[in-house]
């Protein structure tokens, strides 16, 4: 970790230095989140997870740093991003569950810090109008299969109005492999390599209207990982350390057309896995996500939006799988607080379903700009499973609310606020049979520049 910081600083002292290079430009953007909530519990850290128990209030605080640095030369025929990324929880030990490492203890943050970008772009020197991307990058891939970064290597081209990427990523993840210090290394350690490639085709009709088609294939290696369960509140799936292919294919698209806005999508995944236990045979993947959001502007300053999350899961027993799972998603679509932490960066993790039993959510949000400083909504979900748990499938009906206000140019304050009264499907899933409603009130302060 000394090591690292030491070049980390290094790093950082030349990247400042750059503007005085001879036919190159640096400018730097950051990123600053302090996250505060207050809920009567939590339901992704109990084994009841439906049931509020004696102490399961809390308050937590968290927060997120990211600074870039992208260098450019006159041409802008080539970049260079550099980007770290600081993730802490206030109160989260040597030993906590969040990804990034140990969290806020008094004495510091211990090594709670990550390299966030890594990569090169530049023009294509047999092709001016193709530009490569290679490094830790963010993948640009749809944000219901895949939200983060990755280290691969990616290529863009327009043709006209169309844009294609094509790119491959490459991800070592088999911690137990890691361990024996041959990780990265090829031989039997290929084994556990996840290797994403990726096809994106955007049509851009104009500057509102687009329409997409997308093609990715995963081979997961032999540590799936529970990660890709979209939500961690129910147990993972049995093949968690599975050997997997997986595929999607979908289409996307959003309009505008005077008053009238919407979006939406659609994507199938298939593919084999098959659990640890070798006496298991594999089994096909049928699962499938839509989503659909229309929209209409009003009164010169407001809007109203209805959208339909559906999200299989899984029904077959030991047939098909039929749960939709992705890699990590993008949840906050739906607008949810009190499920779903829509101010929260980390609230991907949890996914927008109720883990193999899938989603059938419907929201309304009703926003208004107040001034040029200040804008709020309000809305309301009603949460469905899609697999009936006990033959119930009304997991809840949510009313929420937000607040943004800039106190200055790069500063936002919002404000949120959430209440879920527990339908009968959340009943089934506590132990007693009688599921508590979820509350939570989140604040966000942004620095963003």
């Amino acid at each position: 970790m000394k090591n690292f910081k030491v070049f980390l600083a290094g790093a950082i002292a030349v990247l400042i230095a750059m503007p005085a290079f001879a036919g190159v430009n640096v400018k730097m953007k950051g990123d600053f989140r302090e996250y505060f909530s207050v809920f009567n519990y939590f339901p992704a850290a109990k084994d009841n997870i439906a049931k509020k128990e004696k102490k399961d209030s809390d308050f937590r605080y968290a927060q997120r740093v990211r600074l870039s640095w992208i260098a450019e030369d006159d041409e802008k025929k080539v970049r260079g991003t550099f980007g770290i990324e600081v993730d802490t929880v206030a109160g989260e030990g040597p030993n906590g569950r969040y990804r990034n490492g140990p969290g806020g203890q008094f004495e510091g943050d211990a090594n709670n810090i990550e390299i966030w970008l890594a990569y090169i772009d530049f023009e294509l020197p047999i092709d001016p109008a193709t530009r490569v991307y290679m490094g830790l990058q963010e993948t640009e891939m749809n944000p219901l299969v895949f939200c983060d970064n990755a280290m691969g290597v990616r290529l863009v081209r327009g043709f006209g109005d169309v844009d294609v990427s094509l790119a491959w990523y490459r991800n070592d993840s088999d911690h137990s492999y890691k361990n024996s210090g041959m990780a990265g290394y090829g031989g039997p350690g290929k084994d556990y390599y996840d290797n994403l490639y990726a096809l994106d085709v955007t049509w851009n009709i104009n500057d509102a209207n687009k329409l997409g088609f997308f093609v990715y294939f995963m081979d997961a290696g032999e540590d799936f990982g529970a990660s890709l369960c979209s939500n961690d509140t129910i147990n993972p799936m049995w093949w968690g350390d599975g050997d997997t292919e997986t595929y999607w294919i979908g289409l996307s698209g959003a309009f505008e057309q005077g008053a009238f806005f919407g979006g939406f999508n659609g994507i199938y995944q298939g593919g084999k896995v098959k659990a640890s236990d070798s006496n298991l045979e594999k089994r096909d993947i049928t699962a499938w996500l839509a989503n659909l959001e229309l929209g209409v502007k009003f009164l010169e300053r407001a809007y109203a939006k209805i959208g339909y999350l559906y999200m299989s899961g899984e029904k077959n027993g030991e047939g098909d799988i039929n749960n939709y799972f992705a890699i990590d998603i993008d949840n906050t679509i739906t607008g949810s607080v009190a499920l779903l932490e829509n101010l929260d960066w980390n609230g991907a993790f949890y996914g927008p379903n109720i883990g193999p039993f899938g989603a059938q959510h419907l929201y309304i949000n009703v926003g208004y700009e107040f001034t040029e400083q200040t804008e709020g909504r309000i809305g309301f979900l009603w949460a469905n499973a899609d697999k009936k748990v006990d033959g119930e499938r009304n997991v809840g009906y949510e009313f929420n609310a937000q607040v943004d206000h800039k106190l200055t140019k790069n500063l936002t304050w919002s404000l949120a606020g959430g209440y879920m009264i527990a339908g009968n499907a959340w009943d089934k899933l506590a132990d007693d049979g009688d599921g508590s409603d979820l509350w939570r009130i989140e604040s966000r302060l942004r620095f963003k520049f």
